[in-house]
C-alpha cells in the first residue's frame, strides 16, 4: 500500500482499483475526502491531473486513480513545494520543510492510522469532531503507548477544545500539559511534538519568552513545517509584533496555500495589524476551503464590524452559529453585532439568554465582556474580563491588541491583568531581526 501521509486527509489506497477512472468532480473530491471546490483549486494551482471530455458534455471531467495517487505522493514528498524565504535564516539558502504532520514509514501500523483519523477530526473543529479526535488519539496510544505524535495531537486537541469553549480552560491546560510532557519524554525531536509544545506554552501556559525561544530554535534548525510558522505568527500577534506576524503567516501560506487553518492565520495577522481588506480576502478563502468553519465566519464578522458594516457582521456571526453546535461564543458575537448596530435591546436580550448559563465553566466571558464594553456598561465589562482571566480563557492572549477592548485598556483593573500576563518587556525576534 502506498503511504500518502500529508498534513490533511489522505486519499484512498491503491487497493481500491475496481473503479480506476473517476468520472466527475464529486468522485474526485470523494477520492481525496475533500470538498469539490478544494480539488478544483488544486487543479488550478497545483497541477492536479484532471482530464476533460471535449466532445461529450461541456465541462465533463475525469481522472485516473493511479495518476492522482502519484500526484499526491509527489506533493507529500515536497517535490515542487514552495521554498521558505531565506531571509528568515541569514546564511542559509533555504529551509528543509515538511508537508506531513506525521512522519511516514514503510509500515506505519494501526496506531499511525488511528492518529491520522485523529488529525482529520481535529481539523474539522466542531464539538463532535474534536471529541472524536480525542477518541482516536487515545486509541492510537492504546495501540502504541510510545507513539509521541499521538500525544502531540492529543495536546493540540485539548487546546482547541478550550479555545472553542468546549472544555474548561484550566482542565484543558492540565490535560494538554500531561500530553506534551509525555510526547517530549518519548521524542523531543519530532516536529509535531515541538509544535504541540509551542501551542501549549503560548496559548495555555502563557510562557511568552519560552515559546518564542522555542520557535526561534526550531527555525534555526531548518526543520520546520507550515504549522510551526502558523504558531509563531500567532505568538507574534499576542506580543503586538504585527509585521512579523504577517510575514510568518505568509511563509506558512507559501508552504500550505490550501489549508483553511493557515489562511485563517494570515487573516488573523492582517486583522490585528488593522489591514481589514487583506483580512477579509484570506478569511473568505479559508471559508471557501471549509464552509463549515465556524471560527472563520466569526472572524469575517469581526472584520466587517471593525469596518462599521454591522449588518454584514451579524449575517456572518449568524452563519457561524448555524454551522456550530449552539455556540454561546457565536451568540455573544451576534449580541456584539446588534450592539454595534445600535439595537441595545436586542443585544441585551441575547446577553440575558447567555448569562442564564453563567455558571458553566465553559462560559465565554471574554466575548461577553466585549458586548458590555460596546454597550458602555463598563462595570459589567470589567467583571467579565476579570472572570475570563480567572478561568484562564485562551482568548485572553489577545487582550492587549483586541480592538473591542480599546475603551477598557486604560482602566487600572485591566492594566493589572495585562501586567500579570505580560511581565516581560517585548523584544524583537533575534532570528528575524537579522533579516531586516
Amino acid at each position: 500500500m502506498m503511504d500518502t501521509s500529508l498534513n490533511d486527509k489522505t486519499p484512498r489506497s491503491m487497493s481500491e482499483r475496481s473503479t480506476e477512472r473517476l468520472d466527475s468532480w464529486k468522485e474526485i473530491a470523494a477520492f481525496f475526502r475533500r470538498e469539490v471546490r478544494t480539488v478544483q483549486l488544486w487543479e488550478k494551482s497545483e497541477g492536479l491531473p484532471v482530464k476533460r471530455h471535449h466532445h461529450i458534455k461541456l465541462g465533463s471531467v475525469y481522472a485516473y486513480r493511479h495518476e492522482l495517487e502519484s500526484w499526491w505522493a509527489s506533493r507529500c514528498s515536497g517535490h515542487g513545494a514552495p521554498q521558505v524565504d531565506s531571509a528568515l535564516t541569514p546564511g542559509k539558502p533555504k529551509l528543509s520543510t515538511f508537508s506531513a504532520e506525521y512522519p511516514r514509514s514503510e509500515d506505519p501500523g494501526p496506531a499511525y492510522h488511528a492518529s491520522m483519523m485523529g488529525l482529520y477530526f481535529w481539523k474539522q473543529r466542531t464539538r463532535v469532531d474534536l471529541l472524536k479526535a480525542v477518541g482516536y488519539y487515545q486509541e492510537a496510544l492504546l495501540l502504541d503507548p510510545t507513539y509521541a505524535d499521538a500525544y502531540a495531537g492529543l495536546a493540540d486537541t485539548y487546546v482547541s477544545l478550550s479555545y472553542n469553549h468546549l472544555m474548561p480552560a484550566r482542565q484543558a491546560m492540565e490535560s494538554a500539559k500531561r500530553a506534551v510532557d509525555s510526547a517530549l519524554a518519548l521524542d523531543p525531536h519530532s516536529i509535531n511534538v515541538r509544535n504541540a509544545e509551542i501551542n501549549f506554552r503560548a496559548n495555555c501556559a502563557w510562557e511568552w519568552a519560552a515559546a518564542e525561544r522555542l520557535c526561534q530554535s526550531i527555525v534555526e534548525t531548518g526543520l520546520v513545517n507550515s504549522r510551526t510558522f502558523q504558531l509563531y505568527a500567532s505568538l507574534m500577534i499576542n506580543l503586538g509584533r504585527h509585521d512579523e506576524a504577517i510575514r510568518l503567516s505568509l511563509h506558512a501560506h507559501r508552504l500550505d496555500p490550501l489549508s483553511d487553518i493557515v489562511n485563517s492565520q494570515v487573516s488573523f495577522s492582517y486583522f490585528y495589524a488593522g489591514d481589514y481588506d487583506n483580512s477579509i480576502a484570506f478569511i473568505n478563502r479559508a471559508i471557501e476551503l471549509r464552509p463549515q468553519f465556524s471560527m472563520g465566519h466569526a472572524l469575517l464578522g469581526r472584520t466587517h464590524a471593525e469596518r462599521g458594516n454591522w449588518e454584514q457582521a451579524i449575517r456572518s456571526f449568524e452563519r457561524g452559529l448555524e454551522v456550530s453546535t449552539d455556540s454561546a461564543l457565536l451568540k455573544a458575537l451576534i449580541a456584539y453585532g446588534h450592539a454595534g448596530l445600535g439595537d441595545s435591546d436586542r443585544a441585551s436580550e441575547i446577553l440575558q439568554e447567555i448569562e442564564a448559563d453563567a455558571g458553566n465553566e465553559c462560559f465565554p466571558a471574554y466575548d461577553v465582556s466585549a458586548v458590555y464594553a460596546l454597550l458602555k456598561r463598563q462595570d459589567q465589562a470589567v467583571e467579565h474580563i476579570s472572570r475570563a482571566y480567572e478561568m484562564h480563557d485562551i482568548k485572553m492572549t489577545y487582550i492587549q491588541y483586541d480592538p473591542r477592548f480599546k475603551s477598557l485598556r486604560s482602566l487600572p483593573q485591566i492594566q493589572q491583568i495585562t501586567a500579570s500576563m505580560f511581565p516581560v518587556p517585548r523584544t524583537r525576534s533575534a532570528t528575524l531581526q537579522q533579516s531586516h
